[in-house]
């Protein structure tokens, strides 16, 4: 096995302690050094992981593949790879909205908000017009998506980010 292939095995036991850790609350003192756990095989997926999304209740992990151009999506019991998703540009952030059962991915390549159905994970919608669409944070609270971009404002996001996703 190569290097290349090593890495998103670490990244992805890496993000697991991680995960758990912050989970259990452990404090900063009493914090132990983060060590892999395990490794999940992923053939031919070359290149690192950007960002990722829990679904809890469906016990999966999201994972943006940045330079495999896809998303990931992972069993968390049993650390599985349950899906290759391809179809992206450059995939970043990356969100579950339990409620309507989406998955929310920004892409930059496509300069848009791509939008998946989270049981066949099948893309049924998209924002576009967000040249450069890379980080973003969602404030589920109040409905509003702040996608770092070039140019576009919070506030046409939310308008259209609500009307994109709900599920019909």
């Amino acid at each position: 096995m190569n290097a290349s292939m090593n890495f998103p095995h670490f990244v992805l036991a890496t993000i697991a302690v991680s995960f758990v850790s912050n989970c259990f609350g452990q404090s900063r003192e009493n914090a132990m050094p983060l060590r892999p756990i395990a490794s999940v095989p992923l053939p031919g997926i070359t290149g690192d992981f950007d960002h990722f999304a829990v679904d809890e209740k469906g016990g999966r992990l999201f994972l943006a593949g940045e330079d495999h151009k896809s998303l990931e999506v992972f069993d968390l019991k049993t650390g599985r790879h349950i899906k290759s998703i391809p179809g992206f540009g450059v995939p970043h952030s990356v969100f579950y909205l339990p409620e309507t059962n989406r998955i929310l991915v920004t892409d930059g390549d496509a300069a848009a908000l791509q939008i998946l159905d989270g049981d066949n994970y099948k893309f049924v919608g998209k924002i576009e017009g967000l040249a450069g669409a890379d980080s973003a944070r969602i404030d589920a609270t109040r409905g509003i998506l702040s996608v770092v971009t070039d140019c576009l404002s919070t506030s046409r996001i939310r308008a259209r980010l609500q009307s994109s996703i709900d599920k019909r």
